[in-house]
């Protein structure tokens, strides 16, 4: 396993649901959670990693909260405006 290496944490690239951290330690991994909005739309369509609408974004979070995830980093490339709301809803 991957993640028997000593590192402190991992960051969860490629994350697009909680399937993918079955069986994984929680306390040492970081969700990557790209959020796309309506101003980084055509910004995102080019990237190969997952991404949420806005709504979706905010369920995850909770999810992730739910399970006992330690640390989430929440991305919105191009759409700081999008971090300054989300920062004060969570």
């Amino acid at each position: 396993m991957r993640l028997d290496v000593p590192a402190d944490f991992f960051l969860g690239l490629h994350f697009g649901s909680l399937k993918v951290l079955e069986g994984l330690p929680l306390d040492r991994i970081i969700p990557y959670v790209i959020v796309k909005t309506k101003k980084n739309g055509e910004l995102l369509k080019n990237i190969s990693q997952p991404t949420f609408d806005e709504e979706s974004a905010m369920i995850i979070i909770e999810e992730l909260k739910g399970i006992g995830a330690k640390a989430i980093l929440i991305s919105s490339p191009g759409d700081l405006e999008f971090l300054r709301l989300i920062n004060k809803k969570i």
